[in-house]
């Protein structure tokens, strides 16, 4: 029976069966790849930074993962949210049915039972990208910082490192899809799991950007913190930053299985490449002596090939 259990697991049959949260977050990774985790990929992920920040991950051994509210893309899960309920729409064809999912999921999106504030760290699968240095990378007087996700998990916070998709073809697959499993398991549920459909939906859309974003080929690590319930005994702090005349929430994650009052262990850097607006012979030197007073001993340092100054 264990057997079968584990097997089912992820099954269109579950997910139909009981469609609550994590079986349709199993069902559409198993299925769809969404969200596509990356913890199993032995290629490096980059952060771009700037010298400031670079200092603060070493010297914390954290990363900022910061309130998407505040980054750079004005549609961040708008886009996939506003996609989806389209998508939906256009499934109904007269069914009343389907109108009703649709109306429910729409209501229980804009007044959910529990309130999550998202909050992201970016990577990128090149840390040589010039519109990169440009965008992050202090306009390439900066450093772009390669860490090894594989095995690694991000903790205090209930996190995931997830891959990026761009576009729309996904999302109407998934969208269709999700429909039919909502239309199989309705009479049984509605009254039970329509919140939940919507929490699906809300946190899919993470994992979701337009197509005009495609070449930061973005990876991210995206952490959820409730906002109208006590926190969670080692969820870390939201602090704040200024950015500009900008008040920023962020949360310093860290990869220790359980933070306390212990120093964060050591984060899985590999390299760091020097921006292509830096001296890299003084930045070498200074670097490796950071590097090694932190207790980083096997950090390539390698300079940019982009020709570019800022």
């Amino acid at each position: 029976m264990e057997h079968e259990s584990m097997t089912s697991w992820g099954s269109r049959e579950e997910a139909i069966k009981c469609p609550h949260f994590m079986a349709l977050y199993a069902y559409l990774a198993k299925h769809h790849n969404v969200p596509s985790y990356v913890l199993n990929d032995d290629g490096l992920h980059y952060h771009y930074t700037n010298a400031s920040g670079l200092l603060g991950i070493l010297d914390s051994n954290t990363l900022w993962a910061t309130d998407i509210r505040h980054l750079n893309d004005p549609s961040e899960s708008v886009f996939a949210i506003d996609g989806m309920l389209a998508f939906l729409a256009q499934s109904i064809s007269g069914s009343d049915r389907r109108q009703e999912i649709v109306n429910t999921i729409k209501k229980n999106l804009a007044t959910p039972r529990e309130v999550h504030s998202v909050f992201s760290v970016s990577f990128c699968r090149s840390g040589d990208l010039l519109s990169q240095w440009r965008g992050y990378g202090s306009f390439g007087a900066g450093y772009s910082v390669g860490f090894r996700m594989s095995g690694a998990s991000p903790h205090p916070q209930i996190a995931k490192f997830v891959t990026v998709d761009y576009g729309r073809v996904k999302l109407e697959k998934v969208s269709y899809d999700l429909m039919a499993i909502f239309e199989e398991a309705w009479e049984e549920w509605r009254d039970e799991l329509a919140e939940e459909w919507a929490t699906t939906i809300r946190m899919i859309s993470h994992s979701f950007k337009d197509d005009a974003y495609k070449e930061e080929q973005e990876s991210r690590i995206v952490a959820l913190r409730s906002e109208n319930r006590a926190p969670l005994v080692y969820e870390a702090p939201v602090k704040f930053r200024a950015r500009g005349n900008e008040i920023v929430p962020y949360i310093p994650l860290s990869f220790n299985p359980i933070l306390g009052d212990n120093k964060p262990e050591r984060l899985p850097i590999r390299e760091i490449i020097v921006g292509p607006g830096v001296d890299f012979e003084r930045a070498n030197r200074s670097l490796r002596q950071k590097l090694r007073a932190c207790g980083y001993e096997d950090v390539e340092i390698t300079p940019s090939s982009v020709p570019f100054r800022s």
